[in-house]
């Protein structure tokens, strides 16, 4: 007789399924993170870079005003995308770490099922044993009564 398999086989491969997907989607933000977090810095090289700008033309004896307003001007553009790529890096942060949790339950919920799993192989083993002890003592005592059965007629 077929011995019915473990009923929860279809939960534990959806469960494995979504701890799969979660990690595709943390793998996607962690990448999209390290691009902006490469911008910020990018942004910031150009910073300071401009500062030095700034600075080497403030020390040359014929000032030009407008170049260094519009060296400042370009500055405060730079400071003000550098502010909102530190938001979006920010915030990619925080949907990484939202995912992390979510990936760390999805794994806690599939640990849960795969331990059912295993509880179910030993109960099975267990049985299986069980089965075979009695196998066993039904052709000992087979034995035992042919054996005593020959005996008697003599």
């Amino acid at each position: 007789m077929a011995r019915p398999g473990f009923r929860l086989q279809p939960v534990l491969n959806y469960r494995e399924q979504i701890v799969e997907l979660r990690q595709q989607e943390l793998a996607a933000l962690e990448r999209s993170l390290q691009v902006e977090r490469m911008a910020l810095t990018a942004i910031q090289g150009r910073i300071y870079n401009l500062a030095t700008d700034i600075q080497n033309t403030q020390q040359r004896s014929p000032l030009d005003c407008v170049l260094i307003l519009n060296q400042y001007t370009y500055m405060q553009q730079l400071q003000n995308r550098e502010q909102e790529q530190k938001t979006r890096v920010a915030d990619l942060t925080k949907l990484a770490e939202a995912k992390r949790t979510e990936l760390a339950q999805a794994l806690q919920e599939k640990q849960t099922i795969e331990k059912l799993r295993e509880r179910f192989v030993i109960q099975q083993k267990e049985e299986d044993l069980r089965q075979e002890a009695r196998t066993l003592d039904e052709i000992s005592v087979v034995r035992f009564l042919r054996e005593s059965r020959v005996e008697e007629p003599a």
